[in-house]
């Protein structure tokens, strides 16, 4: 959809006030839910691209987006349901990604001591945000299915390249423009990598990093291999033993050992 620039604002405030309200329907169903809420993040995307700050009416739709997530993830029995549904939708590969990793991290919170809602929300938040300059480019390459797939396509440009290097201390320095934003969301999006810089990916996962970063990381390795047993088998099974095998093999720090204690205790 083109909109002329003189058009943009209108255009804006007419998606704010269609996303928001269709979100505060009370008859609106989950399957509802989770496909306004990626329309709704699509147009976030597309504004954070051409402006790289948060208006009032993005933040608007922002808000009854992640609200609208939160409710999805909170009534949805277990994360085969869940993922379920976003296939049945068809919904693109960063949406999907963002919603089951958090829905994953907020079982693992729920388990961690020090735990609470506020902090379940605050991950939400950055998980909205955490990888909004890449659903562009993840539709213009819908056989990527990860930042490394992307890093390697053939006859990439540059500049998208960049992006994806730079997409957590983008989309960090982003929220900084977020009206009232969570206390310590922009850090969290930032060190999503492992990278306190922001730039570029972890090989090594040091303890130099957020708390609600590190539930972050571990939420979205599981999340990758749920969603890479969609592409290859077509059919999910958890093997938590396994699963938190490979997770202690990769992350060495005590500190990620108790994010995956916390995950292998968590219902999913």
């Amino acid at each position: 959809l083109y909109v002329e620039a003189t058009q943009r604002l209108y255009f804006i405030n007419k998606a704010s006030r269609t996303v928001v309200g269709e979100l505060n329907r009370n008859d609106i169903s989950i399957e509802e839910r989770i496909e306004i809420a990626e329309q709704g993040m699509s147009v976030v995307a597309q504004d954070a691209f051409e402006n790289g700050e948060i208006s009032k009416e993005i933040a608007d739709i922002s808000k009854a987006c992640i609200e609208s997530i939160n409710n999805v993830v909170n009534e949805v029995p277990d994360v085969r349901k869940l993922l379920g549904m976003l296939l049945e939708n068809q919904s693109g590969y960063c949406y999907k990604h963002s919603i089951i990793t958090t829905f994953l991290a907020n079982q693992i919170i729920g388990k961690i001591s020090w735990g609470s809602a506020e902090q379940q929300e605050k991950v939400a938040f950055s998980l909205f945000f955490h990888d909004i300059y890449l659903i562009e480019i993840y539709k213009k390459y819908p056989e990527a299915t990860s930042e490394e797939d992307l890093l390697f396509i053939e006859g990439m440009l540059e500049s998208e390249k960049q992006t994806i290097i730079d997409h957590a201390k983008m989309a960090g320095d982003l929220v900084k423009s977020f009206p009232r934003c969570p206390m310590g969301a922009d850090t969290i999006i930032t060190q999503h990598h492992g990278m306190t810089s922001g730039q570029g990916f972890a090989i090594n996962y040091k303890d130099d990093i957020s708390p609600l970063a590190k539930i972050m990381i571990i939420a979205e390795d599981i999340a990758v291999s749920l969603l890479s047993q969609t592409e290859t088998r077509g059919k999910i099974t958890i093997d938590k033993e396994k699963v938190c095998g490979k997770l202690n093999e990769k992350y060495r720090n005590h500190t990620y050992k108790k994010v995956i204690k916390a995950f292998q205790e968590a219902k999913i």
